[in-house]
């Protein structure tokens, strides 16, 4: 992870210095045409249950594709979130216990527009930056200060926030969306996209996401602190 824009931008130039035949240029004078934004999970031996359970989600807008041995990812035409097993991408034992949260920007418009600046720099990214577009993706995906819950939990939670009733219909509509998409769900039960998307939205107001994990235990929610 870069501690410090500046001082990675002054490493990098002194390592351009040494690459034979490399014209002498400033990294901090490039302009953008591609950024990541990344952070690293410390969830110990919980890496494989976030991504399990985050490739269930839904990201407005994206398409998303789960792959059980890679990773969880979120995907449009310029733009990617993944959540991943950085031990398991790597081979190295000091990434034990990170899931691995990365944006990527594609193309230049798209950079500029994300950073705010014509020309961008790696001079106009920082951390307070990084942590609003990481905790923005976690917010789209209502994981933002979310637990994810087992069923016990996640039936308990729903039922004192609206009664027995109503709390199992809201945790049955859950379990359904695990298993099938919101287009087939509205279409099998007759409701307007619309509706049941009001519907889904009453299960994150009672404070959990709209996953699950199989441990005995809920997952605790990401944080992001740069």
């Amino acid at each position: 992870m870069i501690g410090s824009v500046d001082g990675t931008i002054k490493m990098g130039n002194l390592i351009l210095e040494l690459v034979p035949n490399t014209p002498k240029i400033d990294l901090a004078e490039g302009i953008l045409i591609r950024i990541d934004f990344c952070y690293n999970h410390q969830v110990g031996d919980l890496v494989d249950d976030y991504v399990k359970a985050i490739g269930c989600l839904d990201y407005p807008h994206r398409r998303t594709k789960y792959h059980r041995y890679e990773g969880a990812e979120f995907r449009s035409k310029h733009k990617t979130t993944k959540f991943y097993n950085k031990e398991r991408e790597t081979g190295l034992p000091d990434a034990a216990g990170i899931l691995r949260q990365e944006l990527t920007v594609l193309r230049g418009s798209n950079v500029a527009k994300q950073l705010g600046k014509k020309n961008p720099t790696l001079l106009d990214v920082n951390k307070d930056l990084a942590a609003f577009y990481l905790k923005t993706d976690l917010d789209r995906l209502k994981l933002l200060d979310a637990p994810i819950a087992n069923q016990d939990t996640a039936l308990k939670a729903l039922c004192n926030q609206y009664g027995s009733e109503a709390g199992i219909y809201y945790f049955g509509l859950l379990t359904s969306r695990l298993q099938k998409s919101k287009k087939r769900i509205a279409r099998e039960s007759d409701l307007h996209p619309r509706s049941l998307d009001r519907r889904l939205r009453k299960i994150v107001d009672s404070k959990i996401a709209l996953t699950l994990t199989d441990r005995s235990e809920p997952l605790p929610p990401l944080e992001i602190n740069l």
